[in-house]
């Protein structure tokens, strides 16, 4: 005989503790200013303040703008992670004149790196998804920034945002030994 177990009529914390499952780290979002003590941006090169767009709303007080003439440069956003699971990952930019079509983010996480390019020309004032990946608890994950070194193109900076996604899985999770207890 099968034993049907549900969480839907009990809170998350109590599900979470029957199942042994941490609690979810939700949403951390890193601005370029004002960040939750543990997370940092940084740069490197010549940047820009600015709060002056036609394309979007930027988050926090301002973003930052790197014009590729002004030689090479980098933007770091780095979350202190509380929670060991999978992560989609978001940046947001402001759009205008002479943006940065194919900005050169890089998204570090456990395991590894990738590349992804962002049309800044388009899409300004939203959330874009570099994708979803597997985060260490800690700061070692990050999402890099490399502007065009074109003379007239903007590159723009402004924040990057971690959602959970849920535990990483794996062949041990918690998930696959509930699964096998009630088959």
């Amino acid at each position: 005989m099968r034993t049907a177990i549900s969480c839907a009529t009990w809170t998350l914390a109590a599900c979470a503790t029957l199942f042994a499952l941490p609690a979810s780290a939700a949403t951390i979002i890193v601005d370029n200013t004002n960040n939750a003590v543990g997370d940092t941006f940084t740069f490197t090169g010549a940047w820009s303040s600015s709060t002056v767009t036609t394309g979007g709303l930027f988050q926090g007080n301002d973003f930052w703008t790197h014009r590729g003439s002004q030689g090479a440069a980098t933007a770091k956003w780095e979350p202190t992670i509380p929670v060991a699971e999978t992560y989609e990952v978001f940046v947001r930019h402001t759009t205008g004149s002479s943006r940065n079509t194919a900005a050169q983010f890089i998204v570090d996480y456990d395991g590894g790196s990738q590349t992804v390019l962002v049309n800044q020309g388009i899409n300004g004032g939203t959330w874009i998804s570099l994708g979803t990946f597997p985060f260490a608890v800690g700061t070692a994950g990050a999402v890099r920034l490399i502007p065009t070194t074109s003379a007239l193109i903007f590159t723009v900076a402004d924040a990057a945002k971690w959602v959970s996604a849920g535990p990483t899985p794996t062949k041990s999770s918690t998930w696959a030994r509930v699964k096998r207890l009630y088959r």
